[in-house]
């Protein structure tokens, strides 16, 4: 899957050691990672999450609600709509959070 297929993105190396609302980081990436023409909308829930090493994400869907762990191998890219990862849980690191414009 290219990167070219969304709007922005943030990278978070290493396992997550805290909590990280996507929703807050969107409004952040977009500042620094959207295209001068792109119109990109902050405060949404990711697109895709691409991890490097393999291992479990913990998620927050989108919606809210209890948290789902999602198996990654490495280098995978899942589609996907979360509002947050949560460090509790987590395994999988080197990730690449994805917006849509």
């Amino acid at each position: 899957m290219s990167h070219d297929s969304y709007g922005f993105f943030a990278f978070y190396a290493g396992v997550p050691g805290a909590d990280i609302d996507l929703q807050a980081a969107s409004a952040q990436a977009s500042a620094s990672t959207v295209p001068q023409n792109a119109v990109a909308r902050p405060g949404t829930a990711c697109a895709a999450i691409r991890c490097g090493t393999a291992g479990n994400l913990v998620l927050i869907p989108e919606r809210g609600g209890a948290s789902v762990s999602v198996p990654f191998a490495a280098g995978e890219t899942v589609r996907l709509r979360a509002s947050k990862i949560v460090a509790a849980g987590t395994t999988a690191g080197a990730v690449t959070v994805f917006w849509s414009e």
